[in-house]
């Protein structure tokens, strides 16, 4: 929900290994470029702009490059109050062999303050829906 008029962005910052990031509704891929060590910044233009307490809904893929250490989380800062998030993970090829839905004390480094384990499916996919979230960090953490 826009806390003001006008807001026609989104910024998520991913691993840098990402391979290709697909919109699939809600808006348009605007810009990907470098941010803190390890990190992109990519831009997403919203569509149409919102008006202040105007909802929306952005989904989009993100794949990545594997790499020689492969990552163990996924994790998404809510700095205000984001509402409906549905988060997903999909795994090619090999599945990890447990995962937990997770809440971190911060978004880099950070220490899990609540864990819950999660089903793995069997198309190798991790699944989360919740109400809201507000300044927070979550995600889902595996172990291979």
């Amino acid at each position: 929900m826009a806390l003001e008029d006008g807001v026609d962005t989104y910024t998520h910052n991913p691993r840098d290994n990402l391979a290709e990031i697909v919109v699939v509704t809600g808006g348009t891929l605007a810009e990907i470029r470098e941010s803190a060590p390890g990190f992109v910044s990519v831009e997403f233009r919203l569509t149409p702009p919102l008006a202040k307490h105007e909802p929306t809904s952005l989904q989009y893929i993100s794949t990545y490059y594997p790499t020689s250490n492969p990552r163990t989380e996924v994790r998404r800062a809510a700095r205000g109050r984001a509402e409906n998030v549905d988060m997903r993970v999909c795994f090619e090829g090999v599945k990890p062999q447990r995962a937990w839905w997770t809440v971190w004390d911060s978004y880099l480094g950070g220490t899990p303050v609540h864990t819950e384990e999660v089903e793995i499916t069997e198309i190798g996919e991790l699944h989360r829906f919740v109400p809201y979230i507000e300044q927070t960090v979550v995600g889902f953490r595996w172990d291979w």
